[in-house]
């Protein structure tokens, strides 16, 4: 560990000096940069190709992010599998590059144009509508990216979508399949239901010999695990943020500093009208373009007009299906000479054939929107939230690195870290390796792999930092020792009593229910065997496959019920995850119909059958690509 290491080696100044060089990365890149690895180390190799541990992480944080979104602000996603998400981000990795890599084996590429209208078209870029340069920059500043490394993975994204979108539009639905799947998705089945529950059983008696020969043959399961209760120093940044203040003076003295940052370049709106050609096309070929787009040209002048002849002549699908219109364009952006041109013409003119690495374009400017300079009324809120921002940004770091080198001189207390910097240090409940077992803090893995590294546990030591979030930072220390024991019979007893009274409750309802069950198959009467049971028919339920008015679980086998015949009721029964036994009658199928007037209806089972069988092609052509590949996983870089 990197603190012990010091400890063990370092003394005096030296020590000094490195507790410095460990300060500088918080400086330079800020705590998540110190805390995440950032090397480029391999952690699979794909047909040849490395995959690097900056984009697992990447693709890791994405699939946290996704499921966060999915499940809700509020859901604690440490409580999900960490092995599991990590396993299906590196899937997903591998999945991505292997498509990837057959669109680029098939010649597929994203041109200049097509990457400039994708960025042109994200509205995080855009200020009132319009591609935002500033905007864009800050952006890439914000999220650690070059504008090269940004278009790359752009380009690689693009043209995965590609392919994934080719497979799934080829798919095809009959009219056969379409109303199979309707009279199977829409099918709805009429059920009556007998519920026997557990409850009823709830008086059953364990003796002690039984609890006794229980505990002796499963001692293993009555050992209390290692536990540890965690003394802890959190950092957060929210909480640093929200204590920010910002004065309009101050706010005013930036905006004068920074008043160009605000302003937004220079924009125009162009069309073209594009002839493409190949990087080694030959002399004829290009001066045979030429003359198309200079009698072209002359059609305009003549009064002609450029929309109707871009969208009959230009080899810009994208573009020509509008007329030609390519939009806002700011400098930077396009290809440099198609550039050149754009900002050379006036409003309205239309160029001479203009070269670019795409072909030959005629290119007309269709508005000039002049560079715009907000006041400082306009952006004072938007100037404060950021300001705030990067204020909070800056003290964070600042305390990150207090708690380092406090932490660090002081390793066996917290106390100097609190004083410092105005903290009270927190205690934790008892907490054990088994993360899942935890409440609170001890749902963090990476707090778990602390709390019993032997450098804290054992040695007694601080922790190093611990990133529970990108802006919560912590340092514990143990505060109270448990070791793991086994524990005695009197102290398990009345769990082991209510664990085999409810099996055994659990198992005398399914034993009675199965009896109810082979009563009714046999053929006797239903509401006879109900009321020698003391039970009562539920009355008729009409279920559908996605209701949730019962059980799912009795959804799903009324679902897997053989069809019942004219006038007859099929049965089969459920030990549900409570315990009690259900009994179902099947007594009617009703298939799914969609009315040949029900035309909306009808597109959208059809769109939706497309994307279940386009889903099912990608996914099979995906499996083909990894059965045919050449992939190592490299699991010690993980």
């Amino acid at each position: 560990m990197l603190m012990q290491g010091i400890r063990d080696h370092a003394t005096g100044w030296i020590a000094w000096v490195i507790v410095i060089f460990i300060s500088i990365p918080f400086a330079l890149w800020g705590i998540n940069e110190y805390l995440s690895p950032t090397s480029n180390v391999a952690v699979a190799v794909i047909n040849g190709t490395d995959v690097s541990i900056n984009e697992f992480q990447r693709s890791y944080q994405r699939r946290r992010d996704q499921l966060q979104s999915l499940l809700g602000a509020s859901f604690d996603i440490n409580q999900l599998d960490e092995d599991r998400l990590r396993e299906e981000a590196l899937d997903q990795l591998i999945n991505d590059e292997l498509v990837l890599q057959t669109a680029l084996d098939g010649g597929m590429r994203i041109g200049g144009q097509q990457l400039a209208h994708a960025i042109q078209a994200q509205a995080v870029f855009s200020q009132g509508g319009i591609f935002s340069e500033v905007l864009y920059q800050q952006w890439l500043r914000n999220q650690g990216f070059s504008p090269g490394g940004f278009e790359n993975d752009l380009k690689r994204s693009m043209l995965t979508e590609q392919i994934v979108a080719g497979i799934a539009s080829s798919a095809i639905v009959t009219q056969r399949e379409l109303e199979k799947a309707v009279r199977l998705q829409r099918q709805r089945r009429v059920v009556e239901t007998l519920k026997l529950p557990v409850a009823r059983f709830s008086d059953v008696v364990i003796d002690d010999a039984d609890i006794r020969a229980h505990y002796e043959s499963n001692q293993a399961d009555y050992v209390a695990p290692e536990q540890v209760k965690l003394e802890t120093i959190e950092l957060s940044r929210d909480v640093i943020a929200a204590a920010v203040e910002v004065e309009d003076e101050e706010l005013r003295a930036v905006y004068e500093r920074r008043k160009a940052d605000f302003q937004t370049p220079e924009q125009r709106d162009a069309s073209h009208i594009l002839l493409t050609l190949d990087d080694g096309a030959d002399e004829a070929t290009v001066t045979a373009a030429r003359e198309r787009l200079e009698a072209i040209k002359a059609q305009i002048d003549s009064g002609s007009s450029f929309e109707e002849l871009a969208a009959s002549h230009s080899e810009d699908p994208g573009s020509a299906r509008q007329g030609g219109s390519l939009g806002a364009i700011s400098r930077g952006v396009m290809d440099p000479a198609f550039e050149d041109a754009v900002f050379k013409l006036a409003l309205n003119e239309v160029s001479d054939p203009v070269r670019s690495a795409f072909g030959l374009h005629l290119i007309k400017v269709d508005a000039i929107h002049a560079p715009k300079s907000p006041t400082f009324e306009e952006v004072r809120d938007t100037m404060r939230a950021k300001y705030q921002d990067e204020k909070a940004e800056r003290a964070f770091v600042e305390q990150v690195e207090t708690m380092v080198t406090l932490a660090f001189e002081d390793s066996e207390s917290l106390q100097s870290v609190a004083d410092a910097l105005g903290l009270t240090p927190g205690v934790s409940d008892w907490v054990s390796p088994q993360v899942a077992s935890n409440s609170g803090i001890g749902r963090y893995p990476a707090v778990i792999a602390a709390a019993f590294n032997p450098d804290v546990l054992r040695d007694g030591f601080n922790s190093e930092p611990i990133e529970l979030d990108r802006s919560r930072v912590i340092i514990l220390r143990i505060a109270e020792h448990r070791p793991s024991r086994q524990q005695p019979l009197d102290e398990v007893r009345e769990s082991i009593r209510r664990t085999l009274a409810a099996r055994e409750a659990r198992k005398l309802a399914t034993d009675s229910g199965r009896t109810l069950l082979e009563r009714l198959q046999s053929g006797e009467d239903k509401q006879d065997v109900a009321a020698q049971a003391e039970l009562e028919w539920s009355g008729e339920l009409e279920l559908a496959r996605d209701s949730r008015n019962v059980d799912a679980s009795v959804v799903n086998t009324v679902f897997r019920m053989t069809r019942p015949g004219s006038a007859q009721t099929v049965f089969e029964g459920i030990a549900g995850a409570s315990g009690d036994f259900v009994v179902v009658g099947l007594s009617r199928v009703i298939d799914g119909v969609l009315a040949d007037e029900d035309k909306e209806q009808r597109e959208a089972a059809t769109r939706n059958l497309e994307v279940e069988a386009g889903r099912a092609a990608y996914d099979a052509v995906v499996r083909a690509l990894r059965d045919n590949a050449d992939v190592v996983i490299i699991r010690e870089n993980l």
